[in-house]
């Protein structure tokens, strides 16, 4: 995917900006979570 026909500056941008929704996407999965739990302690009286 990343070899076909571009350069190695268009290379490493596609990797810089894969990684940089990847770490906003894990981010997102973890406030999820947090959110999820303190719903389920407010369900269980905790």
């Amino acid at each position: 995917m990343l070899t076909d026909g571009r350069s190695e500056k268009e290379k490493q941008k596609t990797c810089e900006d894969m990684l940089a929704y990847c770490k906003l996407d894990t981010l997102a999965m973890v406030e999820i979570f947090r959110c999820l739990r303190s719903l389920n302690a407010d369900t269980l009286g905790e």
